[in-house]
């Protein structure tokens, strides 16, 4: 005998058949060469399904139990609507009992409403079936996680200002000695230039090689392959692309380094235009097109510097007036 029952109450006439669906996640990726291969994962919820309950309209069968007596269908929809739009799980159990009265196995599981429709067939005269569909109901919690975030420890500072002028600091550094204040490099600031070669974008794998020196930044893009454009400032360097972070030394201009500070040089020295050294493969098209977008503008560049090239044939080494 089975006995089955949702939320507590009994079904009046046992369904005809009960389906169980265990559902797996489980993922089959294809390797190359070595065929399929299978990732176990945790189960996925247990859906039943084909539960087609009879509700007797008129009067009890022979075969139905009542808990509490005959109740017409209305009192089971209208119990199967509140499962629906409480947004509750229940509960769903069946009992099943040998002819003998031994207790064989049992289902026991929290479930929600996922679906129910009600059917009425003239053959079944005034019953009325209704086929319901349960899925497993998992309990689950949100974990609220507190962060303590401390600040920094701020270093100590004598900052004093004379007279309204320039204030100088002190610094004491964890040795004992004097330190310059640091800062992240950011555009518009004057570095040193280390490294000896620079590329045509921040992700470019294609570089140029390039003398060191002072030169200034221009872009910054954070996080990425090379994350600092320069312009060189002086005739020592040639710098003009992108560089890594491992390329630039020194603390950038308005720290209080004073290698930097003292070493600045007057606005009227520095050099009025920018210049590029011809790499092994370059013209002056392809050099038009990387500093100002277009290839056609190679005449701007040719006049810039007819001084000294040929339209036709430029060298590897070249050092040329960029007029952008």
């Amino acid at each position: 005998m089975y006995s089955v029952f949702l939320d507590g109450w009994r079904f009046p006439v046992t369904p005809s058949k009960l389906e169980v669906k265990i559902k797996g996640k489980n993922k089959t990726l294809t390797l190359v060469n070595d065929g399929e291969v299978n990732f176990l994962k945790n189960p996925g919820l247990t859906e039943i399904g084909n539960l087609d309950v009879v509700f007797p309209t008129l009067s009890s069968y022979p075969f139905a139990v009542y808990t509490n007596g005959f109740q017409t269908p209305d009192y089971y929809l209208a119990k199967l609507e509140n499962l629906m739009t409480s947004k509750k799980p229940t509960q769903f159990i069946v009992s099943r009992v040998s002819p003998a009265g031994k207790l064989l196995f049992g289902t026991n599981m929290k479930v929600s409403v996922e679906e129910y429709t009600v059917k009425e067939s003239a053959s079944d005269g005034f019953d009325v079936t209704v086929s319901i569909k349960l899925k497993q109901y998992r309990d689950f919690a949100t974990k609220t996680v507190n962060i303590e975030v401390k600040p920094a420890a701020t270093a100590s500072r004598n900052e004093n200002a004379a007279g309204g002028g320039t204030a100088s600091r002190n610094e004491n550094a964890a040795g004992g000695g004097s330190a310059a204040e640091q800062k992240a490099p950011e555009s518009g600031d004057i570095v040193d230039f280390i490294g000896n070669w620079h590329y045509v974008s921040s992700t470019s794998d294609k570089g140029y090689s390039a003398k060191p020196g002072k030169a200034k930044i221009t872009l910054v893009s954070r996080g990425a392959k090379h994350p600092y454009h320069l312009i060189h400032t002086d005739h020592s360097s040639t710098v003009y692309g992108w560089v890594n972070a491992a390329d630039i030394a020194g603390a950038p201009t308005g720290t209080t380094t004073t290698a930097i500070t003292t070493n600045t040089r007057n606005a009227d020295s520095a050099p009025k235009a920018k210049t590029y050294t011809v790499q092994l493969g370059d013209c002056l098209w392809s050099i038009a097109r990387r500093f100002c977008g277009s290839g056609n503008r190679w005449t701007e560049l040719y006049e810039a510097n007819k001084d000294h090239i040929s339209p036709n044939v430029i060298y590897s080494g070249q050092v040329l007036t960029l007029p952008w």
